[in-house]
């Protein structure tokens, strides 16, 4: 299982997924005054309420991680409908994923 991670100023959206089928998203919202603690702390509870655990993850990409990629996936699913993640959707449809 993947665990596809978009943070956003005003909230955290989670996407779970196997192959390309979506296991659950979720949605957080973030907080200034919040610390990586709180954030690990719910998104442990995301992940429990999705019936999934930290341990079955395989790994975990962010919307930073992504421009990092040595070759395009032949696959992508992007969770998340926003601005960036229709960017990014679009882009790596235009190099064939």
């Amino acid at each position: 299982m993947i665990l596809a991670v978009d943070a956003g100023n005003s909230n955290i959206v989670l996407g779970c997924l196997t192959g390309t089928t979506v296991l659950y998203t979720a949605r957080l919202q973030t907080d200034c005054t919040a610390g990586a603690a709180d954030y690990t702390s719910s998104i442990h509870a995301a992940l429990r309420r999705g019936g999934s655990d930290a341990a079955d993850l395989e790994g975990v990409i962010t919307s930073r991680e992504i421009l990092s990629l040595d070759k395009v996936p032949e696959k992508l699913c992007v969770i998340g409908a926003g601005v960036i993640g229709l960017e990014f959707a679009s882009v790596f449809k235009s190099f064939g994923s």
